[in-house]
């Protein structure tokens, strides 16, 4: 539990954003190089087969301003609901909680089920991956934020929902 005290934690997000971005880069690549493309853009203009080889090079960018919004959204929520903590234990919490979960719940196995099942089987699973990320993601920032701010579990449950959503609401167009 050392990695979670309050020096320490925004080095470990910091650190796990990093190898999350990394490994988003390296699955939009890998689907590049396949000649893969989504099933819709959004309202990004980009041509489908062009998608994920300029979402390799957006990712990063793109998700560093998600956690900027996510954790200053979730920070002016905390603090408004009686929290005790910074804004880098804000950032901390919420950058560790989101990223280690969209890492292993969502960029890990998007991976491993494209290079066994391929493409096909990466839309079918999509289904039941975004909706587990998302909770997963949910529930390590509200524990995280909470035990930063020392906030009751309902008003984290909130301040965090509303900082994801936030972050969603920005990343979303350019995140297939």
């Amino acid at each position: 539990m050392e990695l979670f005290a309050k020096p320490r934690i925004l080095p470990a997000a910091t650190t796990v954003f990093v190898v999350l971005g990394l490994g988003w880069v390296g699955l939009c690549w890998r689907l590049a190089a396949a000649g893969e493309a989504p099933s819709a853009t959004g309202p990004v203009p980009v041509a489908a087969e062009d998608w994920y080889r300029l979402q390799a090079l957006w990712v990063l960018p793109v998700l560093t301003l998600c956690w900027g919004v996510l954790g200053g959204v979730g920070h002016a929520l905390a603090r408004r609901w009686g929290g005790q903590g910074s804004v880098k234990d804000s950032f901390g919490a919420l950058g560790l909680g989101w990223a280690g979960s969209l890492g292993l719940l969502l960029v890990v196995p998007d991976l491993l089920i494209y290079e066994l099942f391929g493409m096909d089987g990466l839309r079918l699973s999509a289904v039941v991956i975004l909706p587990l990320a998302a909770v997963g993601a949910w529930i390590n920032c509200l524990i995280l934020l909470g035990t930063m701010h020392q906030l009751p579990p309902r008003r984290a449950a909130l301040a965090a929902l509303g900082a994801l959503l936030a972050a969603t609401l920005v990343g979303a167009p350019f995140l297939r």
